[in-house]
C-alpha cells in the first residue's frame, strides 16, 4: 500500500480515539509536546516523514533504532496542526509490545518522567482508545517491514524499562 493512504488509513482508526474522555494534556500542561532531554522527540514510523516533511512547526533529526538502523525523529514547537501529528504522538501514552507474533498496547515507559498517565495501567485509559491502538498496530504488523520496526521498538522499549546493573 503507498505509504500516504497507509497511514491515512491507520490515522483515521485513532482519528476520535483519545486517552481520556477530555484532553489529557490539561494534566500536565501537554508535558509530550515539549522537547526536553527525557523526551527528545518521537520516533517517526517508515516512510512517515514523507507526509511531515517541510510541515511548519515541526523538526525532523536523525536517530538509531536498535535492531533496525537509520530512523527518525520528530519535535515540534509545542503546538502544532493536530491533523498532521505522526503515529507516534496519536498513540502516545501507549507503545507496543511484541512478543510471540502477538502485539499489543503498553504504557510507554519512557512518558514516565513526563506524563502521568505512562505510569498508570492500560485499564486507566480509554477502552476505546486502547482497541484503537491495538488497530493499529495489528495493521502494521501486517506489513513485513513495519513488523521490523515495531518490534524494534517495542525491544527497546522492553531495554528501557530494565534496571541498570
Amino acid at each position: 500500500m503507498e505509504p500516504n493512504a497507509f497511514y491515512q488509513k491507520l490515522y483515521g482508526i485513532l482519528d476520535k480515539a483519545s486517552p481520556l474522555n477530555f484532553d489529557c494534556g490539561r494534566l500536565c500542561g501537554a508535558a509530550c509536546c515539549q522537547v526536553s532531554p527525557e523526551l527528545p522527540g518521537m520516533y517517526l514510523f517508515p516512510g512517515e516523514e514523507l507526509l511531515l516533511r517541510g510541515q511548519p512547526g515541526f523538526t525532523l533529526s536523525a536517530a538509531m533504532l536498535p535492531g533496525y538502523g537509520s530512523a527518525r525523529l520528530l519535535s515540534c514547537a509545542g503546538t502544532c496542526d493536530r491533523g498532521l501529528r505522526p503515529l507516534s504522538c496519536r498513540i502516545f501514552p501507549l507503545a507496543p509490545k511484541v512478543a510471540g507474533g502477538i502485539v499489543r498496547a503498553r504504557p510507554d515507559p519512557r512518558g514516565r518522567p513526563v506524563c502521568p498517565l505512562c505510569r498508570q495501567p492500560v485499564s486507566a485509559l480509554s477502552g476505546g482508545f486502547v482497541k484503537a491502538v491495538e488497530a493499529v498496530f495489528l495493521a502494521l504488523i501486517e506489513e513485513p517491514e513495519m513488523a521490523g520496526f515495531l518490534m524494534a521498538l517495542s525491544n527497546t522499549i522492553d531495554e528501557y524499562g530494565k534496571p541498570f546493573l
